[in-house]
């Protein structure tokens, strides 16, 4: 494989030296920031302590008021609400909030909140079936939550049927909407709203926000309680981590770090252990929960349940408040997991070798009747960061021809070569080759018939805006900042660290150096499900001063280090790094000690 290219970092925004200079920062981190649309100090400092009065008031969605009236309404005459999620963890969540958060104030009134996902073999969206079960069950008010905005011909049977319909969703709408009671959705045409990139669940944390207003209750509470759960959706469903999103999720990291809600705490305790929910003692809780955790922890047990079983068990153990039944329910989803995991590695090295035979192709658009449609959309979040190009995985059902697919965009850095394509936009240019689609900028689904896969890889192809993306099969470096090696220690990566929440929009700065000297380097140890000697543990000197380094499943290239370090000479390297705050704790003084530690991307002998 040949190297992996280096990305020069951005120009360094005029802006920074000031930002540097008024808030006491380096100006490798003011940079940092600036680059990140931080035009002045008082737009860092807000970037730096984000806090949930950051969160923008919710009256300006659309349709917001009319649709907190009309909840207000049934409240008020004990109505019957059905509230109707997605199978997705920002679907569950969204459906879970809405549910929880209608229970709790109809405790005074005799109002039924009952919450239904469909499973993916239903297909996404709003029904005209579900629509008219609702209907003959007896409710008269729906609410979508992450769904609903194209669902044209369930809008229109609910109005045949007397059932009013709120549609709570942040996926692009049409620029015509349904016929429903109110649309609250940021990215409508006619939206007034600040922030378009709100999940699903944030929609419906701002609309319930606005019913607390409706109903003469302060909201403080409910926002400080909610926010752990739209955080985890806010992150499981990629949308970008800035604006009163980095607010939300920095305030939910904390709020799910010491959640006692009895599904949560059992979802945390399945990913880190026994004793590790709040109050616990496990050792692996002995800290803030980060982004990393839920996306590729937490979210993954919900989104398990959706694409290998039902998603009703994931909604279940959100509404559960018996502990035991959030355990057992919390033990299922681990079991999917496990199975999702065994599933999406066959189907990753299928697809691999596919792409493999397509790596010219700007925009890859792989397809197979060996996939499981619950899972192509991981694969082809892996196979976008891997390759560094939009991917479209279909999987095809061989008896009906059909297949339904999922595209992803490339994350991190390396996404800012993509930014021009939207998915979702690039499905609308293909309409006429497709049966349905959906989705947004990021991440899409779509059916497409079997024959017209060409004729959409081809059309996908010439929509790319960037054919200059380096198309060798090693995925490219988009590096974020230089820093001299005398720079590099824990004041540096004490103020990156303010920087998080890190994910979509706001990934997590690469950094390059040159001229650390290796010292000395080992093979670590696997983690759980790692080979054996997977890793390097790399003891570096920079400027005089140690400091340890990790480079994560690359024990292959223990040679390359071997070559460099030759006898008779001090070896330096040029790195590719994240900078961290490693925390432990120390026997011998009783405390706990920070340092910093380098995450290596990729090394080089400096020349």
């Amino acid at each position: 494989m040949a190297p992996r290219p280096w990305i020069k970092p951005p120009p360094v925004a005029p802006e920074a030296a000031a930002i540097a200079r008024e808030l006491g920062i380096s100006p490798v981190v003011a940079a940092l920031l600036a680059n990140r649309g931080c035009r002045d100090a008082t737009s860092a400092a807000r970037f730096l302590a984000p806090d949930l009065d950051q969160c923008h008031p919710p009256d300006r969605l659309p349709d917001v008021g009319v649709a907190a009236e009309r909840l207000a309404a049934a409240l008020r005459a004990g109505e019957r609400i059905l509230v109707h999620g997605d199978y997705d963890a920002d679907g569950i969540c969204a459906a879970a909030l809405l549910t929880r958060a209608l229970r709790r104030l109809r405790r005074d009134t005799t109002v039924e909140v009952t919450a239904w996902v469909p499973e993916r073999r239903d297909g996404y969206d709003l029904s005209v079936e579900t629509v008219r079960r609702a209907a003959a069950a007896g409710f008269r008010l729906v609410v979508t939550a992450d769904c609903g905005c194209v669902a044209f011909e369930a809008a229109a049977a609910a109005r045949e049927l007397g059932v009013d319909l709120v549609i709570t969703d942040h996926h692009e709408p049409r620029p015509e909407l349904p016929p429903a009671v109110a649309v609250v959705n940021p990215k409508r045409h006619d939206s007034r709203y600040p922030f378009r990139e709100l999940c699903g669940t944030g929609v419906a944390y701002k609309l319930v926000w606005a019913l607390l207003e409706r109903l003469g209750k302060s909201p403080a509470t409910f926002r400080r309680h909610y926010a752990g759960l739209v955080s985890l959706a806010t992150v499981a469903d990629c949308v970008p981590l800035l604006d009163e999103n980095r607010a939300l999720v920095h305030a939910g990291l904390g709020s799910l770090s010491e959640t006692r809600h009895p599904g949560l705490r059992a979802l945390v305790e399945q990913a880190f252990g026994p004793g590790s929910g709040a109050g616990g003692n496990g050792a692996e809780r002995r800290r803030r929960l980060t982004t990393y955790d839920l996306g590729f922890l937490l979210a993954p047990r919900l989104n398990a349940a959706g694409r290998m079983g039902s998603a009703a068990d994931a909604l279940a153990l959100l509404l559960a408040e018996d502990e035991q039944e959030a355990a057992a329910l919390a033990s299922q989803l681990e079991a999917l997991n496990g199975a999702r995991q065994a599933e999406q590695e066959r189907i990753l090295a299928d697809a691999t070798r596919m792409a493999l035979q397509r790596i010219a192709d700007p925009v890859l658009v792989l397809a197979s009747p060996n996939w499981h449609a619950g899972v192509v959309g991981i694969v082809a979040g892996k196979l976008a960061e891997t390759y560094a190009r939009p991917t479209f995985l279909i999987a095809l059902d061989a008896e009906t021809g059909l297949g339904r697919g999922s595209a992803r965009t490339p994350g991190g850095a390396v996404g800012r070569l993509w930014q021009a394509f939207d998915v979702t936009a690039a499905l609308a240019g293909c309409a006429d080759l497709l049966l349905r689609f959906g989705g947004h900028a990021q991440a899409a689904g779509f059916e497409v018939a079997e024959e017209r896969i060409d004729s959409l890889r081809r059309r996908l192809c010439e929509a790319s805006p960037l054919a200059e993306v380096p198309l060798d099969a090693a995925r490219p470096i988009a590096v974020d900042g230089v820093v001299p090696a005398s720079e590099v220690g824990l004041r540096l990566a004490e103020e990156i660290a303010r920087m998080e929440p890190f994910g979509h929009g706001n990934p997590e700065p690469i950094l390059r150096s040159e001229g650390l000297e290796l010292v000395s380097w080992e093979r670590l140890p696997a983690r759980s499900g790692g080979a054996p000697d997977d890793h390097l543990k790399l003891r570096l000197r920079a400027g005089g001063a140690p400091l340890e380094a990790v480079m994560w499943r690359s024990a292959a290239r223990a040679d390359e280090l071997a070559g460099i370090a030759t006898a008779g000479r001090r070896a330096h390297l040029a790195l590719c790094y994240a900078l961290k705050v490693e925390e432990y704790y120390s026997a011998t003084i009783g405390d706990r000690l920070r340092t910093a530690r380098l995450e290596v991307r990729d090394f080089r002998p400096c020349e």
